[in-house]
């Protein structure tokens, strides 16, 4: 029995591909790798053996032997051993030994310490069930073989089994605690902008409703599972995606967003689509700009009071729109038929097309200017009572807002004449919108150029 009950946790490792015992956590293993390089080198072989059952192979020399030195020496191992498990199992994961590669490298002439194979089958079970084996075997090597043969009792054989009976009932149960668990509103509350990327990684896996892996882990497991997502990201590895893919129903390489606080090569990645869709952003905003800088410039035919051009051409989420009332307004002028402009005492209405951006001139006259219609494909006057003396149009969910088109802030009787002409992408002009504003009397509405029905 003292033989078989270290072997009992490495096998249970071992089926699910796990080789170590403690493996890169706790401070017992951060020690091993702050103390110079052979202690990282040691520390390696030594975590195999035990999480591959060697100490089985002690107890049994032990038992074979059966000499009182090499007995009180395998319980002495036997019990460090407990100890250091216990430790690495009860404060936890040592971040410095998780980095973010998912590969632990040593610092020291770049000397792989965990290789990546071993760490990408997970973590394993807790050190805490090896602790709580090695505490029986040394129990009952100690009551069995510690002293001389005629020195047992029955007794001792009551005492071994029962000891071994509670460490086997009360220790391992202890590493049945699910630890921290983060909820959706626990993120919500903290401030992580100043959180760690393992913090914003499980914070962002809990927000979803239904995540692709991860619902139910705590935390420390979550971020653990994370990294190793990260080791098979990084790889890039189609074939080794796919059968992850098959028998965990997560498609890591698609993740890149959920990886991408805790995966360094996501994060590149992330960084390298913004980078790009950027750069197409200002292409194309170049683009805009270019083709209102080529679209011909009107000359008015008398002098307007106050002209001004749009430096950029605007882009507006829904009609113009000049409100000079309280509240909202109720007159139903977004379900007429516009035809271009339509108004209402202190409502001015102007459609444009918010597919694409606009090329905007408004001019403001103190008479009325002559008719244009020559390079304009729609051209609509109309009367408007300004009961303010402000015209302004605005969009305010794009957050465009129009110079004034009130004649020095004179309230009454305006015509309002509304040019448009649609983008030419032959010449790769903007399409082109002309205001003119000036104080005049008159309600009736003069179509001096329609739109040619093809």
């Amino acid at each position: 029995m003292a033989v078989v009950l270290p072997l009992v946790p490495a096998v249970v490792n071992c089926v699910d591909g796990v080789f170590t015992w403690v493996g890169p956590r706790g401070p017992v293993a951060s020690w091993f790798d702050t103390g110079g390089w052979f202690l990282r080198q040691l520390w390696l072989p030594l975590d195999i053996l035990v999480g591959i059952g060697g100490a089985a192979g002690l107890v049994l020399a032990a038992v074979l032997v059966r000499t009182r030195r090499l007995v009180l020496g395998t319980v002495g191992v036997l019990l460090v051993a407990a100890v250091v498990g216990a430790v690495s199992g009860v404060v936890g994961p040592s971040i410095s030994l998780l980095p973010d590669s998912a590969l632990y490298e040593s610092p020291l002439r770049g000397v792989p310490i965990f290789p990546d194979q071993m760490l990408s089958a997970g973590p394993g079970i807790s050190p805490l069930w090896y602790s709580a084996t090695f505490t029986a075997s040394a129990l009952l090597l100690l009551l069995t073989h510690g002293g001389s043969p005629r020195g047992r009792r029955p007794y001792q054989t009551v005492v071994a089994s029962v000891a071994t009976a509670a460490v086997l009932a009360f220790v391992p149960p202890s590493d049945h605690a699910p630890g921290r668990f983060t909820t959706a509103s626990d993120c919500e509350a903290a401030d992580l902008t100043r959180a760690s990327g393992e913090q914003r990684f499980v914070c962002a896996v809990r927000r979803i409703e239904n995540p692709p892996f991860g619902k139910e882990m705590p935390d420390e497991r979550l971020i653990a599972y994370g990294r190793r997502l990260c080791g098979i990201y990084t790889r890039g590895d189609l074939r080794e995606a796919a059968e992850f893919r098959a028998a965990h129903g997560v498609a890591v390489l698609d993740e890149t967003a959920l990886l991408g606080d805790i995966c360094p090569k996501a994060r590149a990645d992330l960084d390298a689509a913004a980078a790009e869709e950027e750069a197409e952003m200002l292409a194309w905003e170049a683009e805009e700009q270019a083709q209102c800088d080529r679209a011909p410039r009107h000359r008015p035919l008398i002098e307007p009071v106050r002209a001004t051009r749009e430096k950029e051409p605007v882009w507006p989420e829904v009609w113009l729109e000049a409100y000079e009332g309280e509240g909202m307004p109720d007159d139903g002028a977004y379900e007429q038929d516009l035809d271009l402009v339509a108004t209402s005492p202190g409502r001015l209405l102007i459609e444009v097309d918010t597919t694409y951006r606009v090329c905007v001139t408004t001019e403001t006259y103190d008479r009325r200017p002559p008719v244009e219609t020559k390079g304009w494909e729609h051209v609509v006057e109309v009367g408007y009572d300004s009961p303010t003396g402000s015209i302004v149009l605005t969009d305010n969910l794009a957050g465009v807002e129009l110079p004034d088109l009130a004649l020095r802030g004179r309230k009454g009787h305006y015509r309002i004449r509304v040019h448009y002409d649609p983008p030419d992408w032959e010449k790769r002009v903007g399409q082109r919108l002309l205001v003119m504003a000036w104080p005049g009397r008159g309600n009736d509405r003069v179509v001096h150029r329609a739109v040619v029905q093809r």
